[in-house]
């Protein structure tokens, strides 16, 4: 509730890539919701800000927040932005897709698939929220190499651990 990550950083260590997101508290107040997010993503081990709005059409608002702070503090350390095109989600919005590309955030597709048959979420709403933002592929981390993809990743990490010791 206050962007504490739930898992050790001995943990988080192992991981390739660290995703964090809200699951829980969506109704608190628009300043606290923000220091939440830009806590959680000044954690040096997280990588990128998932479903960021936690919006679900039909079922749940989006939280309310600062976004543009968020994007600033997500270009800032380096902290991916995730375009979740599960259906349900669809979050990042193309608006706030706009907005992040405008402040200088790199953005991930990602299917949030439940299983093999929703790996084309990608392709099938994922690129075309993408398109409908203004993200191109320089701005698409899934366009790397996953071995580029991995070292963009460490070398944040390792950047991000030297300004949070700083």
């Amino acid at each position: 509730e206050d962007g504490r990550l739930d898992l050790p950083d001995d943990l988080l260590d192992d991981l390739d890539v660290v995703g964090a997101a809200i699951h829980s508290d969506f109704d608190q107040p628009s300043e606290a919701m923000t220091e939440r997010i830009l806590r959680a993503i000044a954690n040096p081990r997280v990588d990128m800000l998932c479903h960021p709005t936690c919006r679900m059409p039909g079922k749940r608002p989006p939280i309310e927040f600062d976004f543009d702070a968020v994007a600033r503090a997500c270009v800032e350390r380096g902290t991916i932005l995730e375009i979740d095109a599960r259906p349900s989600r669809l979050d990042l919005p193309d608006e706030l897709i706009h907005r992040a590309i405008d402040a200088g955030a790199r953005i991930a597709i990602d299917s949030d698939a439940h299983d093999t048959a929703e790996l084309g979420y990608i392709e099938d709403y994922g690129i075309g929220l993408a398109r409908r933002g203004w993200a191109g592929p320089d701005q698409v981390v899934n366009t790397l190499p996953v071995d580029e993809l991995l070292e963009t990743i460490g070398a944040r990490r390792s950047g991000s651990r030297e300004l949070q010791e700083d």
